[in-house]
């Protein structure tokens, strides 16, 4: 059982929230930039007991918190264009947007349709933006909150929201979801988050 502890100021101490709780953290790995694979940060793995008790909270709270049958979707694409906001991690740097994926999430609001939410950009305000390591309440990260719930920035491209897909003509295992590009030899499927046997580039470029 991990210790518990105060609450972090920044998201770098290596600390995890479950349950309700902040606790001790253990090892630290590092976080990488998709971008050009710099380390951004480092931040510390939780044990397994606690992983195993993040899950069950989590599906407590699914069935019986506030938020229970809110439907909710993932909304799958790629960033396009840099950020005109001033945000340098939630924007592509160039036209090469090989590395440029990102999954946003909705919720369904009763007279709204579906909204928009994107904690996990946050976190990259937090985690990203230079200096780095920001403090929860930095002006930019506050900023950054509550710009990204109810929308988003349109320098972002959405593909599909699809879970479970067949591809046409493929003989391969459904897929989970459909972000990065999907290829099959005679062998089988390739591994599209292998970088050294599975090679491909993504460009973009404004027309006007």
């Amino acid at each position: 059982m991990a210790t518990e502890v105060d609450e972090p100021k920044i998201l770098a101490e290596r600390t995890a929230f479950v349950g309700g709780r902040w606790l001790e953290g253990g090892d630290p790995f590092p976080v990488e930039n998709p971008a050009d694979e710099s380390t951004v940060t480092e931040l510390a793995a939780t044990p397994p007991d606690e992983v195993r008790r993040a899950i069950a909270e989590a599906r407590r709270s699914f069935d019986e918190g506030v938020w229970a049958g809110l439907p909710a979707r993932d909304v799958y694409g790629v960033r396009v264009a840099k950020s005109e906001l001033g945000y340098k991690s939630l924007g592509a740097s160039s036209e090469k947007v090989t590395k440029a994926q990102h999954c946003r999430a909705e919720v369904y609001l009763t007279r709204f349709g579906w909204v928009p939410v994107d904690p996990a950009d946050v976190r990259k305000v937090v985690l990203e933006e230079p200096p780095g390591n920001r403090p929860l309440n930095d002006e930019m990260v506050t900023s950054a909150r509550q710009r990204l719930f109810g929308s988003w920035e349109m320098n972002w491209m959405a593909y599909n929201f699809a879970q479970d897909v067949e591809l046409p003509g493929s003989g391969g295992p459904t897929l989970p979801f459909l972000m990065y590009p999907q290829a099959q030899t005679v062998e089988g499927t390739l591994d599209s988050l292998d970088p050294d046997n599975f090679k491909y580039e993504i460009t973009a470029k404004e027309l006007s």
